[in-house]
């Protein structure tokens, strides 16, 4: 009896089941009035037109974020950054030196002379650092870096030959060659940045104790430093400090040994500028420019004119009047006021935004390094453009000291425009040899690219394939058959984006789908 009863109560469930069913199915068949036609169509309608605001937002998002990684790369970044300080400073030494050269018989009356010159030491220079960035990094702190610094300490001793040696200003800092000047202690930042990092290494490294570092920096960094000091340059001397002192910092040297660096420094820069009479008359010019406006404070009077003529966008190129004799040295150690007037506050916020997009590549490229080598490289050559354009302006500011240092790739000079190209160099040296991480964007564009090598050197591929392809010889890498070949083809998405996709397709997922199920079957 139970068990009939139970029975007859499944079949009451199952036929009530049915009969909700047949009631849908009927509902759904059932002929649509007007109005509720006319509702479900505005419903599709402001969803829709929802649905493509949304996609148009999401679209715009899209874009922004499809740019390939390869396009801001830091490599990438900081050679934009430098180029574009190169192109406004040649721009700028021609508008502050073509009245200069003008009116002076002996560059012949040419406007254009020391345009010319500073496109002759801008081809040098980019040669040097096309040179520089070929080759491995680890040869020129290995094999190099002797027979460089031999010829970099040699020309710093001939500054002192009587007929070699070249002065202005209260200083004797260049050699006179064929017609050119030199100034060796530039070329020395290059050799001296190198020689730090090779001993700071090796201490970090524990192959000798903090007594033999010391010894070995005293001569290795002292006694070059010590010859640039006497010539006397002191802007060169404080650069190197203070980017030794940062590098130090960087590869895990207490802070305690830096601070007593520091302290140091700033005692025998004061006691240095209180030594010599110009030093003297630069720190009155800074501290009180107004008190001799003819003599010792006049050039920085004239540079406080320049930007206060300049106002927000400046007076435009060429329209500047600081130039026309007022302001000496317009176009290499106060440049950066002639910027001021002519492009104004916002042509100067360039430049300096130019500093820190080199600031922020560098400090990328140096997260990405191979080793400990390649990060204080790039940390050496990073600060030192930092400190030595920081020490530039805040000198036209009347913040600091004139120091006679240029600003790197915008002040006109044949040797400081070549020196910073070369450190230029060694960062893309460096860059090279870097692990720079890539996005499946890449990945997928290199896999369609016949080059080989399409991300970038350095460039690192999370796949184990790739990698063990980037070990192959050349030709072996270049003929490889890619694993993504076969299942490689181009989908659209809702919105319309087409993109390449390396997974199978909806018709081979289909088809292997089918054929398991028939592989089922069979057994």
């Amino acid at each position: 009896m139970q068990r009939q009863n139970e029975s007859a109560q499944r079949r009451k469930r199952a036929y009530t089941k049915r009969g909700a069913a047949a009631d849908r199915f009927q509902s759904q068949q059932r002929p649509q009035t007007l109005r509720t036609r006319v509702d479900r169509r505005s419903q599709a309608n402001i969803t829709s037109a929802k649905g493509q605001a949304r996609n148009a937002h999401l679209s715009f998002v899209d874009k922004l974020r499809s740019v390939p990684a390869r396009f801001m790369q830091p490599r990438i970044l900081f050679v934009t950054a430098v180029t574009i300080l190169t192109a406004v400073g040649i721009l700028m030494v021609f508008s502050a030196s073509s009245i200069v050269a003008l009116t002076n018989s002996v560059q012949g009356n040419n406007p254009a002379f020391y345009l010319l010159r500073q496109l002759i030491f801008l081809a040098i220079a980019i040669l040097f650092a096309y040179i520089i960035s070929r080759v491995d990094y680890h040869l020129l702190l290995f094999q190099f870096l002797p027979a460089i610094a031999c010829i970099v300490f040699g020309l710093l001793l001939m500054i002192f030959i009587p007929a070699i040696g070249h002065g202005s200003g209260g200083a004797s800092r260049w050699i006179s060659i064929a017609g050119f000047t030199l100034q060796p202690s530039e070329f020395a930042k290059f050799v001296l940045i190198l020689i730090f990092v090779r001993l700071t290494v090796d201490y970090a490294y524990k192959k000798y104790n903090v007594h033999s570092y010391v010894k070995q920096l005293v001569v290795c960094i002292g006694i070059p430093m010590l010859l640039i000091l006497v010539q006397p340059d002191k802007g060169t001397t404080l650069v190197l400090c203070c980017t030794f002192i940062i590098t130090a910092l960087y590869a895990g040297i207490s802070g305690r040994s830096c601070l007593m660096l520091i302290i140091g420094g700033l005692l025998a820069f004061i006691g240095l500028s209180l030594k010599d009479e110009y030093s003297r008359l630069r720190l009155l010019g800074m501290l009180d420019p107004w008190k001799s406006p003819d003599k010792f404070g006049y050039q920085l009077i004239q540079g406080f004119y320049a930007f206060a003529h300049g106002g927000l966008f400046g007076v435009g190129v060429g329209m500047g009047k600081q130039k026309y004799g007022y302001l000496p040295m317009a176009y290499n150690d106060f440049i950066f006021s002639v910027i001021g007037e002519e492009l104004g506050l916002v042509g100067a916020l360039v430049v300096l935004c130019c500093f820190g997009l080199i600031m922020y590549a560098g400090l990328k490229i140096a997260e990405h390094a191979p080793d400990l080598h390649g990060q204080l490289i790039v940390i050496a050559c990073t600060f030192l453009f930092a400190i030595q354009t920081l020490l530039n302006i805040t000198g036209v500011l009347g913040l600091f000291p004139l120091s006679g240092k240029p600003i790197p790739f915008v002040s006109y000079g044949g040797s400081s425009i070549i020196s910073s190209f070369m450190l230029v160099g060694l960062v893309l040296s460096v860059s090279r040899a870097s692990h720079l991480p890539t996005t499946a964007h890449d990945r997928a564009r290199a896999d369609l690219s016949l080059a080989p090598n399409f991300l970038g050197a350095g460039a690192q591929d999370a796949s184990v394939e790739q990698a063990r392809v980037e070990q192959l010889p050349y030709r072996q890498k270049f003929g490889h058959k890619n694993t993504h070949d076969e299942h490689m083809h181009i989908t659209t998405n809702a919105r319309g984006f087409r993109r390449i996709s390396v997974a199978p397709s909806a018709r081979e997922r289909l088809r292997n789908d089918s054929s398991r199920r028939s592989d089922r079957r069979g057994r």
